[in-house]
């Protein structure tokens, strides 16, 4: 198993609050194996890159026990898809990483030019996450869709239609 494991953020209780705050990993590669494990040690959230890599069906039952913090799939539709896929992957992301109550966070990639995104799948991203990223917004049917477990981890054909249901 190839995976790198980097401190993206660490949280304890403050002794001088008293309150705690959240641990989180950045994790890439194929992790799916692992986050049982960081669950148990305490790990609250996990950054991915390229959440493809890991597959949406291999992420999906961690739902609800830790938070996904992710950027659009780097490796794949961020620098070789079009601006409509890079928008419409936000409402897949939402769909197959988050719940009814959260569960999911967007970023935006630090360096896009480091990796070459072209700057209107950045925008197109924005987009996305303005347009798909607010759970206030997404109506209740949105969330009882079937997910699909045909996923290409790298691939950028399958991104399908976005029915609207987010108000």
């Amino acid at each position: 198993m190839d995976v790198n494991i980097r401190d993206s953020s660490a949280y304890f209780k403050c002794p001088t609050l008293g309150i705690f705050l959240s641990t989180s990993k950045n994790c890439c590669g194929k992790i799916d194996k692992l986050i049982p494990v960081l669950i148990d040690l305490g790990i609250d959230a996990i950054e991915l890159d390229s959440p493809r890599m890991t597959g949406y069906p291999a992420l999906r039952p961690f739902r609800g026990k830790l938070m996904f913090w992710c950027c659009n799939n780097i490796q794949s539709i961020y620098i070789q898809g079009t601006p409509d896929e890079c928008e419409r992957e936000v409402w897949h992301m939402m769909k197959n990483l988050a719940m009814p109550n959260g569960g999911f966070g967007a970023y935006i990639y630090p360096q896009p030019r480091h990796i070459q995104v072209p700057r209107e799948n950045v925008e197109a991203f924005k987009r996305g996450i303005k347009k798909y990223g607010n759970y206030s917004k997404i109506l209740p049917r949105f969330w009882e869709i079937p997910i699909t477990d045909e996923w290409k981890k790298n691939g950028v054909d399958f991104v399908p239609p976005v029915p609207q249901l987010v108000l």
